[in-house]
């Protein structure tokens, strides 16, 4: 018998808390898009959420949901987008998450998430898009999402995160944007980030990031914005010069 796909699409379209029956069992377990954006829903998300089976795409974003993420989310093997921006979800991000390993869009922004950023995370090896931003994460950055090889655009703005940087970032040679802005980073900024031959967006302002600016960002030929104002480098005003000689069509701030 040849398998069917159902998109439930029920944006703009309904308020409350989230239908039960969506839950899986029945014909449901054969949704493989499930749209409630922008709905204003409220109360929790339910953990036999987790148990559709076929599910590939998930949006929550922009209702006032409230409560945990449940780990049971990392249960849908078959997730490919997975956004619940815009919500007021608050607790840790499931370390179950690490087990969506055909993620490529995954959206936990402007919520009140706390807790570390899971090691789990470095597990998502497809994924393209990670927007953790606009949330009250602490901890520090794990090495292990310099092994998320394809991510494009990574926001960790606006946080709570400290320590330092991993040089591991210098392994994500597919990514365009990175956003560190307004957060509690300490230490110097890791030569290898001058690796990133793709990235043409780079924030770091509003940190408490010290020494030397590596000259290797002079290396970073996309460049066209860095921000690092707001922390406590030494020779700026030298390496800011070198900056703009080398990249001409970067703006620079220092």
């Amino acid at each position: 018998m040849m398998a069917v796909s159902i998109v439930l699409d029920y944006h703009d379209s309904i308020d409350g808390p989230i239908p039960s029956f969506l839950g899986g069992g029945g014909g449901v377990n054969t949704v493989e898009w499930l749209d409630l954006g922008r709905s204003n829903l409220t109360g929790s998300i339910p953990e036999n959420l987790g148990t559709l089976p076929n599910l590939r795409k998930l949006y929550l974003a922009g209702n006032q949901l409230v409560g945990p993420i449940p780990s049971s989310l990392g249960d849908i093997a078959t997730l490919s987008d997975l956004s619940l921006a815009g919500n007021e979800l608050s607790g840790a991000i499931p370390d179950s998450f690490g087990n969506l390993t055909l993620l490529r869009y995954l959206s936990l922004r402007d919520n009140k998430l706390s807790g570390a950023i899971p090691e789990s995370l470095g597990n998502l090896v497809n994924l393209e898009e990670l927007w953790l931003n606009a949330n009250q994460i602490e901890g520090a950055i794990p090495a292990s999402l310099g092994n998320m090889a394809t991510a494009r655009k990574v926001f960790l703005n606006n946080n709570c995160i400290e320590g330092t940087l991993p040089a591991t970032l210098g392994n994500l040679s597919s990514l365009r944007i990175l956003s560190l802005r307004h957060n509690r980073l300490t230490g110097t900024i890791p030569p290898e980030l001058g690796r990133l031959s793709q990235l043409k967006t780079l924030y770091m302002e509003k940190n408490e990031l010290e020494g030397n600016i590596p000259d290797t960002l002079a290396n970073l030929a996309s460049l066209k914005e860095l921000n690092l104002l707001g922390n406590k480098f030494q020779g700026k005003a030298q390496t800011r010069n070198l900056l703009i000689g080398r990249l001409p069509n970067c703006v620079v701030y220092v």
